[in-house]
């Protein structure tokens, strides 16, 4: 079973970036019509996102987090070991983007940088694999960067792009020996990768240029209300976790109805279920910790010097997994909006270097 305990370990901080362009879904009614577009207002709640600006991709969104939240720390670089990006959209083919924010925030060469090409369960597989490395004492200090900018990702044609956002998020995890354990559980199921595929862009049908990503939808709604139920459920029996010991339950942000199936099966109240969809809409990887910031910023959740938090992420894979951890009122938590972008030099035929 792909299930462990971390131990000396803490959040101390979780910063979110956003770009700063706000789209508000009613502004789509003259592509797809008002009625459509009300229609899935109603269905989902998503009233607005936000969406990349042209050149801006998820990394600067993950960096402007990453370089606003070792501020808030007030971080030596130095003294960070380990950057892992999670995203399934990197700036290149290659290298990795987690060396390119490596060197762009000025970190030590004796700081490890590798990419996870995950999505929607990147928070929690990101925390797993950051957790397991940190495991090693030499490494006192690490960030875990997730970023994704889906709304480039979908066909923008189909009202299925109404309902994502991009966001770049950095948690902060640092050793400590007083704070209570991590737990977690992942699983895979490679038999139903095609649920969420995206053909175009890889080496299987060099061909195939399409990059918008397919999404069989009552596929992943039974997956989701199925399969991540269970292992929640799974997850509370193996860790001997009552409803009534769960501050926050911070679920991926799939879709509204979803989390409320999850929370009503699970049988924890929705007034502990973090909802920021309406406002962002889903933003892949970064959706758990911008529900989980969103949430204590609105103060949308009782106040109190610790919070235990259950968190689950799915989706891409398919792979989904749960964990459970305390974030202590004291971290550093912000939202930030950037405009910027990374001018590398390189730009396609025609495109000028600004």
């Amino acid at each position: 079973m792909a299930s462990g305990k971390l131990r000396n370990l803490s959040i101390r901080g979780i910063i979110c970036a956003l770009p700063d362009n706000k789209v508000l879904t009613v502004s789509r009614e003259n592509v797809f019509g008002k009625e459509t577009v009300d229609k899935i207002i109603e269905s989902t709640g998503i009233t607005s996102t936000y969406r990349v600006l042209p050149r801006q991709t998820a990394s600067d969104l993950c960096f402007h987090a990453a370089e606003n939240l070792i501020k808030k720390l007030n971080w030596n670089k130095e003294d960070i070991g380990i950057l892992i990006f999670t995203s399934h959209a990197p700036d290149y083919k290659r290298p990795a983007t987690a060396c390119v924010l490596q060197g762009r925030l000025g970190f030590s060469q004796d700081c490890m940088a590798f990419d996870i090409g995950l999505g929607c369960s990147g928070f929690v597989y990101g925390m797993s694999v950051i957790g397991s490395i940190m495991q090693n004492p030499d490494i006192k200090k690490g960030l875990l960067l997730m970023g994704d900018m889906s709304s480039v990702s979908t066909d923008p044609d189909t009202t299925n792009n109404l309902l994502f956002g991009d966001c770049g998020a950095a948690v902060a995890i640092e050793r400590n020996e007083e704070c209570e354990d991590i737990d977690f559980l992942l699983k895979t199921d490679g038999t139903r990768y095609q649920s969420l595929l995206a053909v175009g862009g890889g080496y299987r049908h060099q061909n195939n240029h399409n990059d918008y990503c397919y999404m069989d939808g009552n596929n992943v709604f039974s997956f989701s209300i199925s399969d991540v139920v269970k292992t929640i459920k799974e997850f509370m029996d193996s860790w001997d976790i009552c409803t009534e010991d769960i501050d926050m339950l911070a679920l991926h942000q799939a879709n509204s109805l979803i989390m409320k199936n999850i929370a009503k099966k699970c049988k924890i109240s929705l007034d502990k279920v973090p909802i920021s969809i309406n406002h962002y809409g889903n933003t892949s990887s970064s959706s758990i910790p911008l529900a989980i910031v969103d949430s204590l910023l609105r103060n949308n959740i009782q106040k109190k010097e610790k919070y235990r938090v259950i968190a689950s992420g799915y989706g891409l894979g398919l792979s989904w997994g749960v964990m459970n951890f305390v974030l202590e009122s004291s971290m550093k938590v912000g939202m930030l909006y950037t405009k910027t972008y990374f001018d590398d030099g390189h730009y396609g035929e025609g495109e000028e270097n600004v």
